[in-house]
């Protein structure tokens, strides 16, 4: 799959799978149509698959989860916050 592709290549350089819609199409060659928003959208609602490999998509692009994912990451601290934050709350009600 295309999407693996582009998260393999992203991680072996160490960086974000982020890419605009315009990088998106010159990778993909021989679609019938270019992806944009509404396009990936439909097959984001459709296919569990795809639903698993993406962090975040917008009328700018997408971002697939890879090892350096920044929204991702980002989720996670802020879980982790909260979590402290609970506990911090929890521990001071006694």
């Amino acid at each position: 799959m295309v999407l693996k592709n582009l998260i393999a290549s992203a991680d072996k350089a160490g960086k974000p799978a982020r890419f605009t819609w315009k990088e998106i199409n010159q990778a993909v060659r021989g679609l019938e149509y270019p992806l944009d928003y509404y396009n990936f959208l439909a097959q984001h609602e459709q296919d569990p698959l795809v639903k698993n490999l993406v962090v975040h998509f917008d009328d700018d692009g997408i971002e697939l989860r890879s090892k350096n994912a920044t929204i991702g990451s980002q989720d996670r601290e802020d879980q982790t916050v909260k979590k402290m934050a609970k506990r911090a709350t929890t521990k001071a009600r006694g």
